[in-house]
């Protein structure tokens, strides 16, 4: 896998506004929306065009539009299956992605075919994640969404996520689960793929977004330096 230096970062459809901020300064008043005014409000990018925050940011209409939300997903524990409910279905498009308990492969990969569909579309979708006491849960499918869509490592990631939550943690555990995770999303067959003919060829064998090639022809993912 690569590291946060060795991708080029706004070459791709989805990126880490952290580190595109700090490598473009000079370019952060081109942007048509204001997310500084989300981060005021206690909203956090995580990715580009991903915010997450608590149940109640869901409830501010105004905050939401002005940062330009169109796609809300709820992810919920059992003890908030009759708090964190849909408020706005007519304003927003909301999925939502329960959890039994602890989150699994499953749900990671739940979270990435909705984000993909999602930012993939156009780039003017922004979606915002919320749960009424599960942030920890968002910020570590996340991981798993970055690590997998960037194709970065985990450990590289878990710091990326702390320097904008800091108090973001995951034990030793869960992120050897984590890793676990991307290495098993990297040999699963989806429908639509052609099947591998033989076991050096896995490309063939999943989907991968570092695949997706722009209106020239040539990947949207730089080659390292």
């Amino acid at each position: 896998m690569g590291t946060l230096e060795e991708t080029h970062l706004r070459q791709l459809p989805v990126g880490l506004p952290a580190m595109e901020a700090k490598q473009a300064n000079d370019q952060a008043n081109d942007q048509d929306k204001e997310p500084g005014e989300a981060y005021r409000r206690g909203l956090r990018e995580i990715i580009t065009r991903v915010y997450v925050g608590d149940y109640e940011d869901s409830k501010n209409i105004l905050l939401l539009g002005s940062i330009g939300i169109t796609h809300i997903i709820i992810v919920r524990c059992n003890e908030e299956y009759q708090m964190a409910r849909i408020i706005y279905p007519h304003k927003f498009e909301y999925y939502i992605i329960d959890l039994e308990g602890n989150y699994n492969f499953t749900h990671c990969t739940h979270l990435k075919f909705l984000l993909d569909e999602i930012l993939f579309e156009n780039s003017e979708n922004r979606v915002f994640i919320h749960s009424y006491i599960s942030l920890e849960k968002i910020l570590s499918l996340l991981v798993f969404y970055i690590a997998t869509t960037l194709n970065l490592d985990v450990e590289d990631v878990l710091a990326y996520v702390k320097r904008i939550v800091p108090d973001f943690s995951m034990g030793t555990g869960e992120s050897d689960n984590m890793y676990y995770f991307t290495k098993r999303h990297m040999l699963t067959y989806y429908p639509g793929c052609k099947k591998k003919k033989n076991l050096t060829d896995k490309k063939k064998e999943y989907t991968s977004y570092l695949d997706v090639r722009d209106k020239k022809g040539s990947l949207q993912v730089a080659p390292k330096e």
